[in-house]
């Protein structure tokens, strides 16, 4: 007998994520999780570009991560910065920022000020896209919902709203030396609602077209 028909690929990890969440709850599903994550910033990361790092941050600057997802870039981010510097990291998925919240509480990185809600050029609300037509998590690929995406029932919503209205609460972005911006496709838009702090400040910007 052969394969069924239309039948979706298995995903591993969704697997192990809904057997640990049925079985132990949300809350030791984002413990795992978090920890999983410390463990993993650890080690070496061939994506991280850790020339650029060093090229533009000192210790006691400030710089900006948006898409935090993992803490990527946050966590090389904050070791280059120090105690006397900042991390701002922007992350929309909640899912994702209580697990990034708790794995910078392991790593007890009180450098980094992290924000549950995406960046673009007005403030609002948006459909952030979490799984595909399966129902399968996008891994590192959640993203503003597209025109042909709003019906496919992988949303959710999340509040949006542009850096520059940070600028009075937040008088550090002033000093930003480094802006990472890794959005899956709205780069354009966060960087729209940018325009001041841009002109103002001249950080370089590390982007992923």
């Amino acid at each position: 007998m052969g394969p069924i028909a239309d039948s979706p690929p298995v995903n591993l990890r969704d697997m192990a994520h809904r057997t640990i969440r049925l079985a132990l709850g949300e809350s030791a599903l984002k413990e795992i999780h978090a920890r999983v994550w410390a463990r993993r910033l650890k080690q070496p990361n061939p994506y991280i570009p850790e020339d650029i790092l060093s090229q533009f941050l000192k210790p006691g600057d400030c710089c900006v991560d948006i898409g935090a997802h993992g803490g990527g870039f946050a966590y090389p981010m904050s070791l280059r910065v120090g105690a006397e510097g900042k991390v701002f990291a922007y992350e929309a998925y909640p899912y994702y920022a209580q697990v990034l919240q708790r794995t910078l509480d392991i790593l007890d990185l009180s450098n980094v000020i992290l924000h549950n809600f995406g960046l673009s050029d007005r403030e609002g609300w948006s459909d952030l896209v979490t799984h595909d037509g399966q129902g399968n998590r996008l891994t590192g690929m959640t993203h503003l919902a597209g025109a042909k995406e709003e019906d496919i029932g992988g949303s959710i919503r999340v509040r949006t709203c542009s850096l520059d209205s940070l600028l009075s609460e937040q008088p550090d972005l002033l000093r930003v030396r480094l802006v990472k911006c890794d959005v899956e496709g709205a780069e354009l838009f966060v960087f729209k609602g940018a325009r001041e702090l841009l002109a103002r400040v001249r950080p370089a910007v590390f982007c992923e077209i």
